[in-house]
C-alpha cells in the first residue's frame, strides 16, 4: 500500500483515482472494495476480521479510495504503516451543494434504481452505498427510489468533524492536504512521482457517475443481464398465472 485517500465523497476523490492510475499505481475505488472487500469490512465492523485480514486483503493494492475507506483511514494507516495519507478538501459551501446534487443523481437515476431493485448483485451494491453512507451521514432510506432527510447543518457537521479528526490524528510527515485545483505537482512531489506530461484528470463533474457507471462500468453490465433475466422470468411467472386464473374462470 502506498496511498491512503481520507477525503470524504465530493472532494475530488473519483480524479484523485483517475490521477492515481495514471500515474501508474493499482487502485481499489469503491466499486472495487465492493466486488472484493465488501465482507472483509463487514467483517471487521463485527469484529470477526482484524488488521491483518485487512492487510491481507489489500496487499497487492497501491492505492486505496472511496467508500468505505475514508471511514478507515485510520486503521489502513496503522496496517499499512508506511502507506502516505492524502485529505482531499474542497471550499465547504461548494461541498455541501455537490453532495447534494451527487444524491440527488442518485435516487433519480431510473436505470441505476431499477437494477438496485430488479438485479441481485445490484441490490448487494444498494445495501453497500446505504450501509457505509450511513455510518457518515446517518440512516439511509430502505428502497431506491426514495427521498433522504437532507440537513446543510448536519452535513456541515460531519465534513468539518472528519476533516479536524484527520488533521489532529494523522502522522504529519505521511499526510498531504490537497486539493485537485492544485494539479500535478505538490501530489507527484509528495508520492515521489515523475509529473505525467498530460493534463491533470477531471471526473465526476456535474454528478455524472452514476449516468457512466450505467453505460460503462462491467459490474453494471452484469447488473442488467441479470435484472432482464429477473423481469422476464416474473413476467412469465404472471402470466402463467394469468393463464391458469382464465382457464379455471372462463
Amino acid at each position: 500500500m502506498k496511498v491512503i485517500m481520507a477525503g470524504v465523497s465530493k472532494t475530488g476523490t473519483k480524479t484523485m483515482a483517475e490521477a492515481f492510475r495514471v500515474l501508474g499505481l493499482t487502485v481499489h475505488d469503491t466499486m472495487e472494495n465492493f466486488l472484493i472487500h465488501r465482507q472483509v469490512w463487514y467483517d471487521y465492523i463485527d469484529g470477526k476480521a482484524t488488521l491483518d485480514d485487512i492487510r491481507e486483503a489489500y496487499r497487492d493494492v497501491d492505492a486505496v479510495n472511496g467508500y468505505p475507506i475514508f471511514h478507515f483511514w485510520e486503521q489502513l494507516a496503522e496496517a499499512f504503516p508506511e502507506a502516505k495519507i492524502i485529505l482531499s478538501l474542497r471550499d465547504e459551501e461548494s461541498y455541501l451543494r455537490s453532495i447534494k446534487d451527487q444524491h440527488i443523481a442518485m435516487i433519480y437515476n431510473t436505470k441505476q434504481n431499477f437494477l438496485f431493485t430488479f438485479s441481485p448483485t445490484g441490490r448487494k451494491l444498494f445495501q453497500f452505498f446505504r450501509f457505509f453512507m450511513g455510518l457518515f451521514e446517518g440512516p439511509r432510506p430502505f428502497l431506491p427510489f426514495t427521498m433522504f432527510p437532507y440537513s446543510v447543518l448536519l452535513w456541515r457537521i460531519r465534513y468539518r468533524q472528519h476533516n479536524a479528526a484527520v488533521l489532529k490524528d494523522a502522522p504529519k510527515d505521511r499526510l498531504l492536504v490537497y486539493s485537485v485545483k492544485e494539479g500535478w505537482e505538490p501530489l507527484c512531489n509528495f508520492l515521489n512521482l515523475p509529473i505525467p506530461n498530460r493534463p491533470f484528470p477531471h471526473k465526476n463533474k456535474g454528478a455524472t457517475v452514476y449516468d457512466d457507471q450505467v453505460k460503462n462500468d462491467p459490474t453494471y453490465q452484469k447488473m442488467k443481464r441479470e435484472a432482464f433475466l429477473v423481469v422476464t422470468l416474473l413476467f412469465c411467472l404472471v402470466a402463467g398465472c394469468v393463464a391458469y386464473v382464465l382457464k379455471l374462470y372462463v
